[in-house]
C-alpha cells in the first residue's frame, strides 16, 4: 500500500538478463573453494537505474565449500570467468543462464636448481 506522499519502489530486473552457475574442481573432480571473477569482455555494464547500486566490473563472488558460484542480472555478451588460475570463456544471450564447470590445474614450476657456487 502507496499513501499520499509516499514513493512505491519495485526493483524489477529485465526478462533479457542472463546469469552465469558452475563449479570449481580440481583435476580429481574435488571441490576447490575460493574467489571467482567474471570479466566481461564486450559488455559495457552500469549502474541499475533507480537502485543506487553499482555493479562492480569486474564481478568477483566466491565458490563454496561444494565448489559452487553464481553470478546473476548479467546483460548478453561474451565473458572471461577465472578462478585459481583457470579460465574459461562464455556467451552469453538474453533471458539464459549457462553452467561453466572450471577445473583448476596444479601449479608447474620448472628451473635449474644452483650450488651457492654456481654449479649445478
Amino acid at each position: 500500500m502507496v499513501f499520499e506522499g509516499q514513493i512505491a519502489r519495485h526493483d524489477i530486473l529485465s526478462p533479457l538478463l542472463c546469469g552465469i552457475t558452475g563449479t570449481v574442481t580440481d583435476g580429481a573432480g574435488q571441490p576447490v573453494r575460493g574467489m571467482v571473477r567474471l570479466e566481461p569482455l564486450d559488455v559495457e555494464e552500469e549502474p541499475r537505474e533507480n537502485t543506487g547500486v553499482r555493479i562492480q566490473v569486474p564481478r568477483i563472488t566466491r565458490s563454496d565449500a561444494k565448489g559452487e558460484y553464481e553470478f546473476k542480472g548479467l546483460k548478453p555478451g561474451r565473458y572471461a570467468v577465472h578462478a585459481a588460475g583457470a579460465l574459461e570463456e562464455i556467451s552469453l544471450i538474453p533471458s539464459a543462464t549457462a553452467e561453466v564447470e572450471i577445473t583448476v590445474r596444479p601449479a608447474t614450476t620448472e628451473g635449474t636448481i644452483h650450488e651457492p657456487d654456481g654449479e649445478r
